[in-house]
């Protein structure tokens, strides 16, 4: 049975996805960022798929999304162009230099007898996913769905 877990970290939004039967013996942890304008909650079914695999999933808002998201999110994201794209690169970068401490507190708090960390996203997540593996050498793999290294 796959148990999902909301928490708050630091004013994180993360949302746990593990299978509970496997009592500790998770292959690693991955965490999941979703696509721009969503949600962790959007990327649930895959999250499903990796603790049914064996892993330790968790979907993370981004900064100004989800849980988080700015109060005037379409009015800083109206217009194309220079405004959007710096604006853009801010969540993406601010994003990825959470991730030490996110990693730092999940292997605190979950019972994991390994250090494998993974990282996935989707879009805008593929982007957080790229900036994240130059800030965090504990990522053993990373996976970028759709999303730009530049």
């Amino acid at each position: 049975m796959i148990v999902t877990t909301r928490v708050v970290y630091q004013g994180i939004p993360l949302l746990y996805c593990y299978e509970q039967e496997r009592n500790c013996d998770y292959k690693g942890i991955i965490l999941f960022f979703h696509g721009f304008k969503g949600a962790k909650e959007n990327n649930q079914r895959e999250t499903n798929d990796l603790a049914q695999a064996g892993y330790f999933a968790v979907g993370v808002d981004a900064i100004g999304h989800g849980e988080r998201r700015y109060p005037d999110f379409e009015e800083r994201f109206q217009n194309a162009g220079n405004a959007f794209e710096v604006e853009f690169i801010r969540i993406v970068t601010n994003t990825a230099q959470e991730i030490p401490s996110i990693l730092d507190h999940l292997i605190t708090v979950i019972p994991v007898k390994t250090e494998n960390f993974g990282i996935a996203g989707i879009s805008m997540g593929g982007f957080i996913t790229n900036a994240a593996i130059v800030v965090e050498p504990r990522l053993k793999a990373a996976v970028s769905i759709l999303g730009s290294p530049k």
